[in-house]
């Protein structure tokens, strides 16, 4: 087994960090970075969260950090405890076949200790907002709007691939369809969307370092977005943090050994509390992380979107973009997001075809639906479970009752159709209900709770 030296230094406008002889940044706007208090402490936080998964798929037997002993590895490694479950169950059938390799991983840190310093933001009743343009972060935005918190946008520039991978061109196009959604926001919005260049990224990304395919990677991805917006916190004096992480993300399944698998752990409920204890320390309580759409089901999020935000509908992009037929579109409509989203917009009156949309009432996307398909493939997360098939039989069964038409609808008709109107009161008690919120305040939960109410029990 090999060792990795993972070597860290500031930047003028960033962080850079030296794996294997590759050199990667993360880069701010100069003023951003430049007036942001907790460098140091930022650097070797980031530093070992980063990369603890890629000394995973490398199979290394010691890592090297020049920096300090992080002071919030304690809380990541709770994150990779839960999460490594999942990548396991999907990689192998065997949910702890990663953990006695991160048990057994050797950690040094070289650098000198110096006494860590919280820094207490001054802020105001405003928002940093993740923007990826998913209906998530879009209906976030809606109501961290509607209810006055003046919110920034803020999008994290992860580089997209273009490389070989075993004899496959590997491309992928989420930045390109970026760039030409931000301009047009800012211009009908009339507001900047703040960027910052992330390079760790490809920290997590198996092909870029020629690794057999895993779900490792996907453990830290929320939590990294929070160090990425916590410059932003400070610049632009925000008390709040918010991303899109709607109840969904809470759900789980047991494996085969009856260990319980969370597909995103740490978009969860749960890890949002985690979240806000290590940004407490930080920020000595000035700074909360929160999610507005924590309250609502996938499906309910489409449905108040669409509904109440139709001007911020139109510039969705929930695809990973991550195939050949993205290139040109936004939505690839190969993928089971794209097919889920599609028949959310049919079920709630919105346009598909105006987003770029194909018809994907054909036939030929069944495989793509999880309705129509009894076998499960737990690679596919979410949409394996109980929660995603109820969610895809009320959207096809409300799309019937809108109209909808194609090959797909007359399968629902012959296959479905009994069992949903059989259950559609069922369904909507379920999937329209407002889950009990655990990490939002409760005088914003005041303001939002009524426009949610409001959204849901309009009747479709």
């Amino acid at each position: 087994m090999m060792d990795m030296e993972i070597n860290t230094s500031l930047l003028p406008d960033g962080v850079k960090l030296q794996v294997f002889n590759r050199k990667l940044t993360v880069n701010f706007p100069f003023e951003v970075w430049n007036s942001f208090p907790l460098k140091e402490v930022w650097a070797e936080n980031m530093a070992y969260l980063a990369t603890i998964e890629l000394a995973l798929m490398f199979k290394v037997k010691e890592v090297k950090y020049n920096t300090s002993f992080p002071l919030f590895k304690p809380f990541f490694d709770e994150l990779f405890m839960k999460a490594f479950t999942y990548s396991g169950d999907v990689d192998s059938n065997q949910p702890f076949k990663y953990h006695p390799q991160w048990l057994n991983l050797d950690l040094s840190f070289s650098g000198k200790s110096v006494p860590f310093f919280s820094s207490a933001p001054l802020v105001k009743e405003r928002s940093i907002n993740t923007l990826t343009f998913g209906k998530e972060s879009l209906l976030s935005f809606g109501l961290a709007q509607e209810i006055g918190l003046d919110p920034t946008p803020l999008t994290v520039i992860d580089e997209d691939l273009n490389l070989n991978f075993r004899g496959e061109h590997i491309k992928s196009f989420t930045n390109k369809h970026i760039w030409d959604l931000i301009p047009k926001f800012e211009d009908e919005k009339a507001l900047k969307v703040n960027t910052v260049k992330n390079e760790l990224c490809k920290l997590r990304c198996n092909v870029e370092w020629d690794l057999d395919d895993t779900d490792l990677g996907s453990a830290n991805v929320i939590t990294e977005f929070l160090f990425l917006c916590l410059p932003f916190a400070y610049s632009h004096h925000s008390r709040y943090i918010i991303f899109g992480n709607e109840n969904s993300c809470n759900n789980y399944y047991h494996s085969a050994e009856g260990v319980r698998c969370y597909p995103v752990y740490d978009q969860s409920s749960d890890w949002i509390k985690h979240l806000n204890g290590l940004i407490n320390i930080l920020t000595q309580g000035k700074v909360q992380v929160v999610s507005l759409v924590e309250p609502l089901s996938e499906m309910a999020v489409a449905k108040i979107l669409y509904q109440r935000y139709p001007q911020l509908a139109k510039y969705q992009m929930s695809c990973h973009a991550d195939d050949l037929k993205a290139e040109n579109n936004r939505w690839c409509c190969n993928c089971a997001k794209c097919a889920t989203c599609f028949v959310f917009m049919k079920a709630f009156g919105f346009d598909p075809a105006s987003v770029g949309l194909k018809d994907m009432f054909e036939v030929s996307y069944k495989h793509l639906f999880s309705l129509f398909n009894s076998h499960k493939d737990v690679s596919q997360g979410y949409y394996t479970l109980k929660m995603a098939r109820d969610e895809q039989l009320l959207a096809f069964y409300l799309a019937v009752k809108n109209g909808a038409t194609g090959e797909l609808i007359e399968l629902f008709k012959k296959e479905f159709m009994e069992e949903a109107a059989r259950r559609e009161k069922e369904l909507r008690e379920e999937i329209f209900k407002l889950h009990p919120p655990e990490n939002i305040p409760s005088h914003l939960w005041d303001k939002v709770k009524p426009i949610l109410e409001e959204e849901l029990k309009k009747r479709l």
